[in-house]
């Protein structure tokens, strides 16, 4: 039975949308993307969507009770409070916590670490991504794992 569920922000909760000089893009490399932060800074995620089917499939979750957390990757300090305000502002309420790695192979460790705390089979514990790499890190290691188009499509068959 499900008992917590971990999902990443980039590509998963929030479709990425950010305003360059050459219009909307759905991401930069390293370098640009510290310059648009750094630029921005809390307001970084301000173009970018929720995506409806994954804010029903999170209601449900914490209506059946099961602890919801963001696992996902900052580069800087202005990341993660833009993060959080994207966060605050499309998903009030429906998360346990928020963790921040510095990089995505941290992300199946940080979830061991939780579960091991809280005594918690992997088997019982969910990441929703749009990474493939760490789709089957997370697998490889025990935990249930799902594409974020999993869940757009099974919302779509209900």
């Amino acid at each position: 039975m499900l008992k917590i569920a971990f999902f990443d922000i980039d590509g998963t909760l929030a479709a990425p949308y950010f305003l360059t000089p050459n219009g909307f893009s759905a991401g930069m490399p390293d370098e640009k993307w510290l310059e648009y932060n750094h630029t921005n800074k809390e307001k970084t995620y301000q173009w970018c969507k929720s995506i409806p089917q994954v804010v029903r499939y999170l209601q449900k979750l914490k209506e059946a009770n099961v602890e919801t957390y963001v696992l996902s990757c900052v580069l800087t300090s202005e990341e993660e409070k833009a993060k959080d305000l994207f966060i605050s502002e499309k998903y009030p309420d429906l998360f346990t916590g928020i963790i921040y790695v510095n990089q995505d192979s941290e992300k199946v460790p940080q979830m061991k670490k939780i579960c091991d705390e809280k005594k918690i089979d992997y088997k019982d514990c969910e990441l929703i991504e749009d990474s493939f790499r760490n789709i089957i890190d997370a697998i490889t290691a025990g935990f249930v794992s799902k594409h974020v188009t999993n869940i757009i499509v099974e919302d779509s068959n209900e």
